[in-house]
């Protein structure tokens, strides 16, 4: 019996003597890692200060280190693990403490809140880049595959389309513009051939001055390309009426192209028309 209480009550007194001690050495690592957390925090070392004030907390369990730990998460920008610690502070604040918490918890939560609107705005700007990007990479897939159906001023192809030919219209319109263009250079022609006759002898036209020579060589670069610009412009300008009648009268549309060369030399110019429908 006496051996069996020895054995009860021997641990439970060593048990006694030693919780104090140990205690007091936790109370101690506690407050080291308290005094290691403000000097760093002092230093700006903020995520540091943060991991000691943690470990001093998990020792000590004093409600001031859960106040400490906030200021550090805020200064480094972690708002919502901030608010989490105040908000845990705030059952161990006292009376008149709680609204100065409560204000600060609110701006907190407005900090959160333009944080969330940055980042939805960063990811809708980034969507919007994404969609647009698609859309260009879909936008030319569809030239490359429809790129034998393009227009030009040179070669047509069309089948089966309602309403006038592009092709003769685009070929009309750039005839009329030639005839245009050369209607130009003909009254620019007149024009240089009166300032030559005014200053050529009018009893023998070959004896001019050589003030004479510009107006000489304008009337015939002017005239030249007059000619070049009127037969150019009248044969494209023919070619689209074409286009259009045989477009109009024809049930069954088939592939048409048209090749245009015109040329030009000292005696004036011509130009050559290849079609096939």
């Amino acid at each position: 019996m006496r051996r069996l209480l020895l054995r009860i009550l021997v641990p439970l007194m060593l048990l006694m003597f030693a919780s104090p001690a140990w205690a007091q050495g936790d109370d101690q690592r506690a407050r080291e890692l308290y005094e290691n957390g403000a000097l760093l925090y002092e230093e700006g070392d903020y995520e540091n200060a943060v991991i000691a004030w943690k470990q001093a907390y998990d020792i000590s369990e004093r409600p001031l280190l859960l106040y400490n730990i906030a200021n550090a998460l805020e200064r480094i920008g972690e708002w919502q693990e901030a608010f989490d610690y105040l908000n845990q502070y705030r059952a161990f604040a006292k009376a008149d403490e709680r609204d100065t918490l409560d204000r600060r918890m609110r701006s907190i939560e407005r900090r959160l809140e333009d944080k969330r609107s940055d980042e939805e705005a960063v990811a809708e700007e980034a969507r919007t880049a994404e969609e647009a990007r698609a859309a260009e990479e879909t936008s030319a897939g569809t030239e490359n595959t429809s790129g034998g159906n393009t227009l030009s001023t040179t070669s047509t192809t069309r089948a089966g389309a309602a309403g006038p030919n592009p092709g003769g219209v685009i070929l009309l319109g750039a005839g009329l513009g030639g005839v245009a263009v050369g209607g130009i250079f003909g009254g620019l022609a007149v024009n240089a051939r009166a300032d030559a006759a005014s200053l050529c002898s009018s009893g023998d036209p070959v004896l001019c001055p050589d003030t004479a020579r510009e107006a000489l060589d304008n009337d015939r670069n002017f005239a030249l390309a007059s000619d070049i610009s009127m037969i150019a412009g009248g044969a494209v300008a023919a070619a689209g009426l074409v286009v259009l009648i045989v477009d109009a009268t024809s049930k069954k549309k088939k592939a048409t192209s048209f090749r245009i060369l015109p040329s030009a030399g000292p005696e004036g110019g011509s130009v050559t028309l290849v079609a096939r429908w």
